[in-house]
């Protein structure tokens, strides 16, 4: 096992740093608008978050649904925030439990669990689950090196005065 992940194993931070998609100053009112960011959140939340660097203090309750069941639509971020604290006794160190608090996963191929091969390694280890551009510009590139993994860039992007009938068709596109 150890040989193969030696000569497997990819690290997303190992990875050469690749030009990405950096967007102009002036079109940040229209991907925040894009990403259903409201002018309270921007307040209320990221002003602080900016200002000093902690979370933001809040209510404990909330009258709202939590994302996955919400007729409305929500942030990616909604999907992920822990909005209770739990308690376990005795406390988890996160400095010497490092194996049940770590964020890092990985993404690739998955093989055949009873087979015992090398293609249980081919796999791109990631520190922190959601990517940024820099991230996926990095793992988009990895075509450029015949001895990594292929990668396929498939876009999800459809006319929004297309509505339902454009959405139909991109899905329809991406599955062939």
């Amino acid at each position: 096992w150890g040989d193969w992940l030696a000569s497997r194993l990819l690290r997303l931070s190992d990875l050469p740093e690749r030009e990405h998609l950096v967007h102009p100053p002036a079109s940040i009112i229209r991907r925040q608008r894009t990403f259903g960011y409201t002018e309270e959140e921007l307040r209320l939340l990221l002003v602080p978050m900016a200002r000093d660097g902690a979370e933001p203090i809040a209510a404990m309750g909330t009258d709202t649904p939590i994302a996955v069941l919400s007729a409305r639509p929500r942030l990616l971020f909604d999907y992920f925030v822990q909005q209770f604290a739990q308690v376990t006794n005795p406390p988890l160190d996160a400095l010497r439990e490092e194996l049940v608090t770590s964020l890092t996963t990985s993404i690739g191929p998955q093989a055949n669990l009873l087979g015992q091969s090398a293609d249980h390694a081919r796999q791109i280890i990631l520190d922190f689950p959601v990517l940024d551009n820099g991230a996926l510009a990095r793992i988009q590139n990895l075509a450029d090196d015949p001895e990594t993994e292929r990668t396929v860039t498939i876009r999800a992007l459809y006319p929004v005065d297309s509505h339902a009938r454009g959405l139909a068709d991109r899905l329809e596109a991406m599955c062939r």
